[in-house]
């Protein structure tokens, strides 16, 4: 089975279009790749920061000031967002299509949910069915779904849970039995129990950044989120917050796997490209990565946060 995972278009539709002004869709990039890992279905991706009609140009003076560009767009969002034959949903349609998807999965957040809403109403045309995850849909999943029309909702994490629904829709099963799940059933929102979280995230594959293109992009941004390392250099944390000793930063309980001593294996393998340096407490070794980046220590995540 074939997902093609939609960012939907927010700042493009304010002219904002140089990759400087542009993150990874990160969260997208994760869930393709583990979708992909598991042989049975294969995803891909379809940005829409990257969609490019006549008319969303930056407006003139303000190409690289991305202050500028959000405030001189803002009567021109409006107008696309009212116009439900503008091109930049031609040209979305005419994207994700192109996949030739089985399903749809599109990330929303409460300022996109008129965007996501556009979307939907193109793709039921189509009779695509649409999921939806994302800070909004985890946490009015009802709302969401009533709001935007789209068939299901996925909260917080979206890894096993997608990989369930689209093993039942190959397999022509329920959608009752699925984690995190919210879902249409003959006219009326069903809300599945919560799911456990994924509680070693190196069982997780390194996102493959190969799925989009990366020149489109700024950088090399880190995972943030539920992705942070939770084992951070405590003392260095403590000394930018003025508060000793009173930071925990184990999110949900989650824990890497245990670390070989003197490997330096001690946050995501994605996280990269810096070389080796000690904050006078500790001794950091950095570790390569296969594409040849190197990890993070504790205290280079500190001055980060």
């Amino acid at each position: 089975m074939r997902i093609v995972l939609v960012r939907p278009p927010f700042y493009a539709l304010f002219g904002v279009t140089t990759p400087k002004m542009k993150t990874y869709p990160l969260n997208l990039i994760c869930l393709a790749t583990y979708v992909n890992r598991t042989g049975r279905h294969n995803a891909a991706i379809v940005d829409g920061e990257n969609v490019s009609v006549p008319g969303l140009e930056p407006p003139e003076g303000a190409q690289d000031n991305p202050e500028l560009v959000m405030n001189r767009g803002i009567p021109r969002m409006v107008e696309v967002l009212e116009n439900a034959d503008h091109d930049v949903w031609n040209e979305m349609e005419r994207s994700i299509l192109a996949q030739e998807p089985d399903l749809v999965g599109i990330t929303a957040n409460s300022g996109n949910m008129d965007t996501v809403k556009r979307l939907v109403q193109r793709l039921k045309r189509h009779d695509l069915p649409v999921i939806l995850g994302g800070s909004h849909p985890t946490v009015l999943p009802e709302q969401s779904i009533l709001y935007t029309d789209a068939d299901m909702v996925i909260s917080g994490e979206g890894e096993e849970a997608l990989v369930d629904v689209m093993d039942s829709f190959q397999n022509h099963e329920g959608l009752r039995q699925i984690p995190s799940l919210a879902w249409r059933d003959n006219g009326t929102v069903k809300v599945n129990q919560r799911g456990v979280l994924i509680r070693d995230i190196d069982e997780l594959p390194i996102p493959d950044r190969s799925l989009v293109n990366r020149p489109d992009y700024f950088g090399e941004v880190l995972i943030t989120g539920s992705r942070v390392p939770v084992q951070l250099c405590l003392l260095r944390v403590s000394e930018h917050l003025g508060k000793a000793g009173s930071l925990s930063l184990r999110p949900f309980n989650r824990q890497r796997a245990p670390t070989p001593p003197g490997t330096g294996r001690d946050v995501p393998r994605e996280a990269g490209p810096l070389g080796g340096e000690d904050c006078g407490r500790h001794v950091h070794r950095p570790q390569e990565t296969d594409d040849g980046t190197a990890r993070r220590n504790h205290c280079q995540w500190a001055r980060l946060l």
